[in-house]
């Protein structure tokens, strides 16, 4: 980054002492932070909250027949349509922390929803599917128990006598040497019972759906429907004469330009030809037997229910049918007030939007995957069983986390498997509290990816109300139809997938994936205050948790950087935070760091420190048991671990100050050794200082050697000058903290330690007049030279400042480089040597 001159300040003396060197045992974990907490009760729709519950709502809407004027009008939606294209989800929403991230639209500002993050260059999406280098640490996956191998027992169906539990299907039992045999649905005469309630999804073919005029919707629909279907079996079927069956079907009017760009200039002609034909004919025939293929409607997962819904995959089809052609009754009013705010819409109205432009090129990736599931399931239909489970965690279940004596867990982690191949054990979906998140618009990351090369998961939209922070959704038995390459903005179909993970004596493909959504946090500081951690940890806990009654051989979990993308999550906290919920669950846990080989190795380092520590809470009582000691010859005080939240090291370091009374202070971590001449001489240095702005530090050694090696050789052979030029760098002070000497007097008028964390990207926390200094960005990456600018995204204001990229070679001082050293072999060193410019005056090192 080139800047423009400007003055620099008188910084305080500082002095290294080349002492011999102080030994230093260390496991860098997160701190906490006092910091102001934002509410995490905001909703995410723009209008206020209705006074109305929503069970009052859906109450009083049940004896309702509904009718067409019951929802927006054609001609509001077209407006609202219009008025959204400038308003459209960006996929600079995400981070480049994690594979997690969710749909965010800009206008939302809650607490609860995503922060904006956008997609550095740095980040390679286009290598997402690298081949595994089979690297790892902690125990081999051969050790982690999975349900592949050891498929857990159930009771037959007709044994289950659980009210909470409903079956679409008569009792099914799976035979492996019977494979074409196929569940039936609960009511084999092909009669259909209704219920429109608050507590049921709301068919299209209830005879409670009605228009205006007291005509039946369903009759419309099916009419509207055959006539579709009779011109895809006589080739004649377009996607103009889809758009018109949805339209005629719903009442109101689309633009369905992401649908009209994929079959019309994305799809060869063959392909075209055999989705308007074969494909389309069967899609409509799934829809317009759905009263026939489910029966009766599913239950709606709510808030607080511990229930679970079982079905065919067939149904399943049918029900993904009606979603195609957009049937679902006012689930397209999500306002506030209304009966579904709470709620996905799981049409597809959405989906097949485009704007102007047809859609970005990763949503209509995303549509080739959905449409090759209904291909497949036209060639041949699957006849598995499915599973949709909304779990509650009960208040006696909560553990009492400081008195627990649960071991630590079995521990795998690895940079470069991804979190569906992980087969047999218990998968994550890094969710949206709203399941599925952005999938039927632009999301395109880890959940909403899962959603589409497993689009059974689309039906946890139709059923499932907003997940709260002791709940969690499992899907389970979903079959993969697709495979894909890159990832966000460079995600692509890739080809059909065939899933041969076995059954279980249900028929349920032994895949078993967790919903489990994280607070977004717009002020990454808070995730450190005891409640969100809290929350966090009890989150986890309701996902990994098997009930007592269960005794099979409790399988691994499969997870990875959750809730820390566009989230704003810490990696290591929120690694540590499932360690423990997997730990306290007795359960193997399976760490995937997407890449991240730095995570591999620190989490691993953690982890190593917790087993040899026991990872027993019992610091306080450590402390009390010491204190009698201590007192005989020093002063001991216990300050604020009482407190409800964590106050953190710099609230510590203060207090610490605050109660002695010498003329200087002399900083040491408790993990530490000190060597026992270090007090002598930096106090000898001291003394002989004119006045108080120094600053006295040491060498240390780390213990165990050869750990943070990097780091280590970095802060041991820094010159004087670059104890000054490089204090801006990520590695933190030129001289390490835990070995400060300094006058209290100094340290007084500094105002001690910032008691709240802090960190931003570099440019983006410069004030409006310094960025304005910024004359442009240097690089080498020719694809960046090539677009030419840089332009921050999250700027305010619509006209965006484009700041020039340009070569390195073509930078002109002074010059800012936020590029971290020692990463390149060498290479990003000789092209700064290459230069010929100095360190301090011509630039300055901020990473």
């Amino acid at each position: 980054m080139s800047t423009s001159p400007s003055n620099r300040k008188k910084s305080p003396n500082k002095t290294t002492v080349d002492t011999p060197t102080r030994r230093k045992r260390c496991i860098e974990l997160p701190v906490s932070v006092d910091v102001e907490e934002k509410s995490n009760e905001k909703r995410t729709k723009t209008s206020p909250v209705s006074n109305m519950n929503s069970k009052d709502r859906a109450e009083k809407a049940s004896t309702e027949q509904y009718e067409d004027d019951f929802e927006e009008d054609a001609g509001s939606v077209e407006k609202k349509n219009a008025s959204e294209e400038d308003l459209s989800p960006r996929l600079s929403n995400y981070d480049e922390d994690s594979r997690e991230g969710k749909y965010y639209n800009e206008s939302k500002s809650s607490q609860d929803e995503p922060s904006s993050q956008p997609i550095t260059d740095s980040l390679d999406f286009e290598n997402v599917d690298d081949e595994d280098d089979g690297t790892y640490q902690g125990v081999p996956l051969s050790e982690i128990s999975n349900i592949c191998e050891k498929p857990p027992r159930l009771m037959d169906m007709m044994d289950v006598r659980d009210p909470n539990h409903t079956f679409l299907i008569q009792p099914f039992k799976y035979d492996p040497a019977n494979e074409d045999c196929e569940p039936k649905s609960i009511l084999e005469d092909g009669s259909y019972v209704d219920e429109w309630d608050q507590d049921h999804v709301r068919l299209p073919c209830s005879p409670s759906y009605v228009t205006k005029n007291g005509t039946q919707r369903w009759s419309i629909i099916q009419d509207a429907l055959r006539k579709l279907q009779r011109m895809a079996e006589t080739y004649m079927a377009s996607v103009e004469d889809i758009k018109e069956t949805i339209e005629e079907c719903a009442g109101r009017t689309y633009q369905l330009n992401c649908l009209e760009r994929l079959l019309n200039e994305e799809y060869s002609s063959d392909e075209r030809a055999h989705f308007l034909s074969t494909v389309l004919s069967n899609i409509c025939s799934l829809a317009m037997n759905v009263h026939k293929i489910c029966s009766k409607p599913p239950p709606l997962l709510r808030i607080g229910s511990n229930r679970t819904v079982t079905m065919s995959q067939r149904q399943c089809a049918s029900l993904m049918a009606c979603a195609f052609f957009c049937l679902f009754p006012r689930r397209f009013n999500q306002k506030v007030g209304s009966e579904y705010e709470n709620y996905q819409n799981p049409n597809f109205n959405t989906l097949f939007q485009g704007g102007r432009t047809g859609g970005p090129s990763w949503k209509l990736e995303k549509l080739k995957c959905v449409f090759n599931y209904f291909r497949r399931i036209t060639d041949k239909m699957p006849n598995g069983v499915l599973s949709f489970r909304r779990y509650r965690l009960p208040e006696t279940c909560l553990p009492k986390w400081a008195d627990s004596k649960e071991p630590l867990c079995k521990l795998h982690v690895t940079k470069n498997k991804t979190i569906e191949d992980m087969d047999g054990l218990l998968q994550v979906d890094f969710a949206n509290k709203y399941i599925g998140g952005g999938v039927m618009n632009e999301g395109c990351v880890q959940e909403e990816i899962r959603f589409v090369i497993c689009p059974e998961m689309l039906v946890s939209l139709l059923l499932c109300e907003v997940i709260q922070a002791n709940e969690c959704v499992f899907l389970i038995g979903c079959e993969r139809f697709s495979s894909y390459r890159g990832y966000s903005t460079s995600f692509e179909f890739k080809e059909d997938y065939t899933d041969k993970t076995p059954k279980d004596v249900w028929g349920r493909k032994l895949c078993h994936v967790v919903a489990m959504d994280a607070i977004a946090f717009r002020d990454r500081a808070t995730q450190y205050k005891v409640p969100n951690m809290r929350r966090e940890l009890i989150k986890a806990y309701t996902c990994f948790r098997i009930p007592a009654g269960v005794t099979d051989e409790k399988s691994g979990i499969a997870t990875g950087n959750w809730g820390c993308g566009a989230f704003n999550g810490n990696k290591q906290l929120k690694a540590i935070i499932q360690l423990i919920a997997s730990s306290q669950a007795g359960r193997p846990l399976v760490y995937l760091t997407f890449r991240d080989q730095g995570l591999v190795t620190s989490f691993y380092k953690v982890y190593e420190h917790l087993q040899k520590e026991k990872a027993t809470d019992d610091t306080l009582s450590m402390i009390e048991r010491w204190r009698n000691r201590l007192e005989t010859k020093y002063k001991l005080i216990v300050h604020g671990h009482g407190d409800e939240e964590a106050r953190g090291v710099g609230y510590a370091k203060n207090r610490a100050v605050q109660h002695s009374s010498g003329r200087f202070l002399c900083f040491q971590d408790a993990d530490d050794l000190m060597c026992p001449n270090r007090v002598q001489e930096q106090y000898r240095i001291a003394v002989k200082q004119t006045d108080d702005a120094f600053l006295i530090g040491s060498k240390y050694e780390r213990i165990p050697e050869g750990s943070t090696d990097r780091y280590t050789q970095w802060a041991n052979n820094l010159t004087e000058e670059q104890l000054y030029t490089q204090i801006y760098l990520a590695h933190g002070p030129t001289l390490i903290m835990p070995t400060w000497f300094c006058a209290r007097s100094w340290f007084d008028r500094l105002g001690g330690f910032d008691e709240i964390a802090r960190g931003r990207k570099f440019y983006r926390s410069l004030n409006d007049d310094n960025k304005h200094k910024v004359i442009g960005f240097c690089d080498m990456d020719p694809k960046k030279i090539t677009k030419g600018f840089y332009t921050d995204e999250l700027s305010e204001g619509k006209d965006k400042r484009r700041i020039p990229i340009i070569h390195f070679s073509q930078a002109i001082p002074p010059i800012i480089i936020c590029v971290k050293l020692g990463l390149t072999n060498n290479d990003f060193e000789a092209n700064l040597a290459s230069l010929n410019i100095r360190e301090g005056v011509d630039y300055w090192l901020f990473s």
